[in-house]
């Protein structure tokens, strides 16, 4: 997340220098909340789902943990699917982790 957030930044001040807005304005602030809150907003509340699932010894909830870590370590697009989630490797990228280049 943080480097989605850096890279966002990044993007969101070479886009309003290369305008000739002021980088600290509240309109090119705001742009990049607006990118970036859906986003951490997500990741926020699925750590926190995660934490609480792996956080506690209650039966049915060590039984379902156990179930989906074999799931996911038995069926490799299920796996692929997490590990491109959990390296940010989806959604919309800025430009630098895209490997893009600016001109």
């Amino acid at each position: 997340m943080g480097l989605r957030d850096a890279a966002a930044l990044a993007d969101i001040l070479v886009q309003a220098r290369a305008q000739g807005r002021d980088l600290g304005s509240a309109l090119t602030l705001d742009t990049f909340e607006d990118w970036r809150k859906f986003d951490n907003t997500v990741l926020t509340h699925a750590c926190d789902v995660f934490n609480r699932l792996f956080s506690n010894n209650i039966g049915p909830l060590k039984h379902a943990r156990r179930l989906g870590l074999s799931a996911v370590d038995k069926l490799p697009p299920v796996r692929q699917f997490f590990m491109k989630e959990a390296s940010g490797q989806v959604g919309d990228l800025p430009p630098l982790l895209r490997g893009d280049a600016y001109t």
